[in-house]
């Protein structure tokens, strides 16, 4: 029994350093192209004013300052926090700019200013632990809809090092966050009450008000562990927290440039009468350029990998995905950057749960052990 428990803790600890070296990387593609998008940096617009500091002040353009959990929990902590530990992260840095065998975590003009430093430092930290929780969540919503401990394992892997290819026109430190919100919430949809969830919607609107639409998508979860008016119920009340939640945020900023929505869908409409344009796009992803993920090849194996997927699916996961597509899609295309593939959130679920289905076609009978020891 000693080397069973053993044997099943050592497993968790790899599957831990696992999840956290993916998310690393994954983290660090992202930061290291986008940043927060503060002056001086590679990803800054400062002419359109949506750099960290702008979010933080609460001076950003809306619909960007809408976005307020992470700036809401650096502010928070920024004012919590002692002068004198304020002055000892200052000075910390400045220990660490001048000697030149430990430099800095973090390189940004902004973290010079001893206003936005641990600021600064919070929100990249919270951030890196929203792409961690991410991970994890999604390895919950693959056993959650009985896909095999290793397609579980692998598929979240191979997802959140996937994510930064669809951060390929602008990344921001909200995405993490709602990556994680969502399979968190369709993860908890599976296993617990709706109760459960209304704190964590709210949570999530305050991160991004994307989120609103997300919950009709969870209604076929709901159905599946109670009665439809149960279902029903949950749905309108998630949603009713979601637009109190938002609709507190808009009024909050009402005074902000800006506009509730951008719309798009002119350049949308440019965009199809030269369909050519998508055939061949490279981006820089992890520092190497490659195909884009909005170009012909890439969505082409994206579309199969559903295509395959989509045999595995439960019935419930079936509408999951159909509604989030009739609502998805029209979302985006009028209210959308073309090919801002990050704007195709809501899909994100249905993609992860199809490289789960890939992943278990290809070990249908489980018979690596080398690979069903490491997930379980």
């Amino acid at each position: 029994m000693d080397s069973v428990c053993s044997a099943k803790f050592h497993r968790r600890v790899c599957c831990f350093v696992l999840y956290f070296l993916a998310a690393a990387a994954s983290y660090n593609g992202f930061y290291q192209r986008w940043h927060f998008h503060e002056a001086g940096v590679a990803g800054a617009w400062s002419e359109k004013e949506l750099g960290l500091d702008k979010a933080l002040d609460s001076t950003a353009p809306r619909p960007y300052v809408y976005r307020q959990l992470l700036p809401a929990i650096a502010n928070g902590v920024d004012a919590i926090l002692p002068p004198a530990m304020k002055d000892a992260a200052i000075q910390q840095k400045l220990r660490s700019q001048q000697n030149p065998f430990t430099p800095p975590l973090i390189q940004s003009p902004l973290t010079a200013n001893g206003l936005y430093l641990l600021r600064y430092y919070v929100v990249y930290l919270t951030d890196f632990l929203f792409a961690l929780l991410a991970v994890f969540a999604m390895h919950g919503v693959c056993r959650s809809f009985g896909f095999s401990p290793v397609a579980a394992a692998f598929a979240p892997v191979a997802m959140i090092l996937l994510f930064p290819c669809f951060l390929n026109l602008a990344g921001y430190y909200y995405d993490y966050p709602e990556l994680a919100f969502f399979a968190l919430t369709l993860w908890m949809a599976r296993r617990y009450n709706w109760l459960w969830l209304l704190p964590v919607a709210a949570l999530a609107t305050w991160n991004k008000e994307s989120f609103l639409f997300f919950v009709p998508t969870l209604y076929p979860i709901f159905r599946t562990r109670s009665g439809r008016w149960s279902a029903l119920a949950g749905t309108a009340s998630m949603t009713a927290v979601c637009a109190a939640v938002y609709g507190m945020v808009r009024s909050r900023y009402m005074g902000n440039a800006g506009g509730a929505v951008e719309v798009h869908w002119h350049e949308q409409l440019a965009l199809l009468m030269h369909p050519l344009s998508l055939v061949v796009r490279v981006d820089d992803i992890y520092g190497i350029y490659m195909l884009s993920c909005c170009s012909l090849l890439p969505l082409a194996l994206i579309c199969w990998t559903v295509r395959r997927g989509w045999k595995r699916f439960s019935p419930e996961l079936k509408r999951h995905a159909q509604i989030a597509a009739a609502i998805n899609l029209p979302l985006f295309f009028f209210l959308c950057a073309p090919r801002e593939m990050r704007d195709l959130s809501m899909l994100y679920m249905v993609l992860l749960l199809s490289v789960a289905a890939a992943i278990e076609g290809t070990f249908p009978n489980n018979n690596s052990r080398v690979l069903r020891c490491a997930a379980e």
